[in-house]
């Protein structure tokens, strides 16, 4: 949100083109020195750990790489998105619509695993919420209450995490 301000009311992923990944929008924050290191984007018991090494700068190419951001980001939101629109997520297995996970709280090593059944889901009004999922036909999906109405019909852009393996 305070990249934003400085960037006329755009979030960082508004002109990064198709293919563009939630690690390319994130490191935009540190490139424009909002943030001073890479932690923030790992997962605790998370196979998706910073390295540490940014790269130089101004363009610190090597912050947030492949393998170093555990969140997934939905796409091309405006800053004056509803409040309870979800903007930042624990990555699911794929950037697919319906998103699933798996519960696999035990299991650090795999992508898309669960805290229980549950994910945490950061929203546009800066609130974080732990979301308890629900059982879909082929994994956990987010309740109908965890996102906008608008989405059931007309699915967001996923910007996906960029695996290392």
């Amino acid at each position: 949100m305070t990249w934003s301000v400085d960037h006329e009311n755009v979030l960082p992923d508004h002109d990064l083109g198709p293919g563009a990944t939630a690690n390319q929008a994130f490191r935009r924050l540190l490139q424009d020195r909002l943030l001073m290191d890479e932690q923030v984007f790992s997962g605790i018991r998370s196979p998706y750990l910073a390295d540490g090494d940014l790269g130089v700068e101004p363009d610190f190419a090597q912050a947030v790489g492949p393998g170093e951001n555990h969140w997934m980001l939905v796409g091309h939101l405006k800053m004056n998105s509803a409040g309870n629109t979800p903007l930042f997520f624990e990555n699911a297995l794929s950037p697919n619509w319906p998103l699933q996970w798996r519960d696999g709280w035990n299991m650090p090593e795999i992508r898309g695993r669960t805290w229980r059944g549950t994910v945490l889901v950061y929203h546009m009004d800066g609130s974080m919420n732990a979301v308890r999922l629900d059982q879909g036909r082929e994994g956990l999906v987010l309740p109908d209450s965890a996102f906008p109405f608008q989405w059931r019909t007309k699915a967001p852009k996923i910007l996906d995490v960029e695996d290392a393996r």
